[in-house]
């Protein structure tokens, strides 16, 4: 099956010389990267498993099992693009890796690619022809394309196509309610017209309109008092600045579904403690919900050194992996970030200004 992790171990070869000996090494190592991280997927925990496989691929960049393995973790992760990235790589590695086709195919019918994922299944129907669950797919596929009235574009080969000249044609589009619309709009202005305030009239409606507005300025009054007396009672549950490593994994945790609260925790920490803090390196979620932080929370803040932020944060652990799995919405992030920063360059010296927009490769 597709969402299967490939068990599969690389096999070992005879060795006589150093280069031999230390590629098998390297080999031995990645396939027991790749065997923790199929724990990993199991146990659902998606990220480890995604550091594992990246691991894996680094030591040995010729298995295709690796970028397949991880782009299965991607797909459990909505990371569509990034999972089709990673399953092009396999099949470039092995033509022939029907789980690199099938898995592909489910990312491009994720991005709205019909016609790509059509011929994915087409293709694993092809290397393996008893697949019912690629049929059935494939079968859902075309399905959805005719209940949505959807088409497949037609190829024809050069010798196959018309050779009699094309004709314009004209569309009018004809709208059956744009009559009555107008007449229902031209009545009202008619009414509105001829409406006419009474003196009486006029200063009943303004001393219920002042009624009006002085109940809303007390309902927000009253909403803003609530949420600074809220805000008093929480910031006592936030924890202070940790100092190791196995304090800040605990607080992460404890803070991890309240962004406004993981805001202000994260203010205490000095930028220049990030390396020492992320123990095991940067996950994937971490990194997302910083960079929310800084671009939500930090940029507003001019007490707020962005800069040193963004340098540490680079320095962290598996920060270069991570940078390679960022959605589209956390590159521009980043972007804004770098934006707001080159603003201030007279702060900064250049060439360490140079250096952070290169870290962060956007």
């Amino acid at each position: 099956m597709c969402d299967e992790i490939d068990q599969a171990k690389t096999s070992s070869s005879e060795y006589t010389t150093d280069e031999e000996w230390e590629e098998q090494q390297r080999k031995t190592r990645a396939d027991w990267e790749k065997e923790r991280g199929n724990q990993f997927f199991k146990d659902n925990m998606l990220n480890e498993a995604i550091n594992c496989y990246t691991s894996a691929i680094q030591l040995d960049p010729m298995n295709a099992v690796y970028p397949a393995n991880r782009a299965m973790c991607l797909l459990k992760q909505e990371k569509y693009a990034a999972a089709e990235v990673d399953c092009t790589a396999s099949i470039q590695l092995d033509a022939k890796y029907t789980k690199a086709y099938h898995r592909r195919a489910n990312a491009r019918f994720k991005l709205g690619k019909f016609e790509q994922a059509k011929q994915d299944y087409e293709m694993v129907l092809k290397l393996e022809p008893n697949s019912k669950l690629a049929q059935s797919e494939l079968n859902k596929l075309e399905q959805l394309v005719e209940s949505r009235n959807l088409v497949f574009p037609i190829v024809k080969r050069d010798e196959d196509k018309s050779t009699k000249p094309l004709k314009r044609i004209l569309i009018e589009e004809i709208n059956d309610q744009s009559v009555e619309k107008q007449e229902v709009r031209k009545n009202l202005e008619e009414i509105n017209q001829k409406i006419v305030l009474t003196a009486k009239d006029q200063s009943l409606f303004n001393v219920e309109k002042q009624e009006e507005e002085k109940k809303v300025i007390e309902k927000i009054e009253k909403i803003q008092l609530e949420e600074k007396n809220e805000l008093k009672i929480e910031s006592k549950t936030i924890p202070n600045a940790p100092s190791n490593g196995y304090q800040f994994k605990k607080d992460w945790q404890f803070l991890n579904n309240n962004m406004d609260h993981l805001a202000i925790y994260f203010q205490k920490i000095r930028p220049e403690e990030y390396p020492k803090l992320f123990l095991n390196g940067l996950e994937s979620d971490q990194l997302s919900k910083i960079l929310l932080i800084f671009s939500q929370y930090f940029i507003k803040d001019s007490n707020i050194n962005l800069f040193d932020c963004l340098k540490y944060l680079s320095q962290v652990k598996r920060f270069n992996t991570q940078l390679m799995f960022l959605t589209s919405t956390e590159k521009t992030a980043i972007k804004n970030l770098l934006s707001h920063i080159e603003c201030q360059k007279e702060k900064y010296d250049k060439n360490e200004l140079d250096k952070l927009i290169k870290a962060y490769n956007v």
